[in-house]
């Protein structure tokens, strides 16, 4: 038999033993499911969880509380639960579904005047006023009952910068002090 045969054969029957596992593990699945009584994960159930990842985006604070939520859903509704993956995917989805409609909301409804006063409401006597949307973000959030957290990138590697130092910050670590003959010329 020649090299080419051979190589030809193995790949042939390699592919055909792949797919009979696949085919047996879908079967399986599809016999488990049927047994507990369970339905797949499929576009429809995807719809169904994605319109209860909105709802649950409005009134939850933290993605975990929404995770372990559909979760509980899914299995309440006897749906079988995907991986921790997609239903991740589905509520980071909602989650920046949500977001962007309150951006939207805020940048409609608010005028100068409220966008002024809730600043004046964010700042404490002698703290210069907030003048970046983000900052307005935050206030408005607060005002709403839930935190906006973004996450700062490789934070044990940075390093945090104090105009006035106490000894106290200085024992933990804390309170370099930045060179301000460099801000002062720009």
């Amino acid at each position: 038999m020649s090299k080419w045969l051979q190589k030809s054969w193995a790949y042939t029957l390699g592919t055909f033993l792949l797919q009979i596992v696949k085919t047996t593990k879908i079967r399986h699945q599809k016999s488990i499911l049927e047994f507990y009584g369970f339905k797949p994960f499929d576009s429809k159930a995807e719809s169904t969880i994605a319109v209860e990842i909105t709802t649950m985006a409005k009134t939850y604070l933290k993605p975990k509380l929404i995770f372990d939520r559909c979760v509980d859903f899914l299995i309440q509704k006897r749906i079988q639960v995907p991986s921790a993956r997609t239903l991740s995917d589905l509520i980071r989805a909602g989650l920046q579904e949500h977001k962007t409609e309150l951006i939207a909301l805020m940048g409609t409804h608010l005028t100068d005047k409220t966008r002024h006063l809730l600043d004046d409401l964010f700042t404490t006597p002698g703290q210069p006023k907030p003048v970046s949307v983000t900052e307005a973000i935050f206030g408005i959030t607060h005002l709403l009952g839930f935190s906006f957290a973004p996450r700062i990138k490789r934070l044990n590697r940075q390093t945090l910068y104090l105009f006035r130092s106490t000894q106290e910050d200085r024992s933990v670590g804390l309170g370099n002090r930045p060179q301000t003959k460099y801000i002062n010329a720009h």
